[in-house]
């Protein structure tokens, strides 16, 4: 199936079968006469499958930052990764949270400062 530790393999195989059902809701759907109830069972199931596809990418982005916390390279790769820097769609700012303060940042220079503390 694939190369991936115990814990990893076991979201995986539930991954493909939500996937697996979403699909056969759509199938379903497709070939039904009552139409609007197979339609709310497929978008249920398909922002399922997005919702757990999201968690798993988040939590896979913060183990690996979280790793390699003691390599800064390897950690600001990954942090560069996510921010997309130099993408038509990369943000100009960034908000993050200090206890109870929000800011956000919009200088690179003031956003790696706080990265690196």
């Amino acid at each position: 199936m694939c190369k991936c530790p115990d814990g990893d393999r076991v979201m995986m195989e539930e991954l493909f079968e939500k996937i697996k059902s979403r699909d056969r809701a759509y199938k379903d759907f497709k070939n039904c006469y009552d139409r609007k109830n197979k339609w709310q069972i497929f978008k249920q199931l398909r922002n399922s499958v997005v919702n757990l596809l999201k968690s798993k990418k988040n939590l896979n982005h913060f183990n690996k930052i979280d790793r390699f916390k003691n390599n800064s390279e390897v950690m600001w790769k990954t942090l560069k990764k996510l921010i997309n820097f130099g993408d038509d769609f990369s943000p100009s700012c960034i908000s993050y949270e200090i206890g109870t303060e929000k800011t956000v940042l919009r200088d690179n220079f003031l956003i790696a400062e706080n990265f690196n503390k």
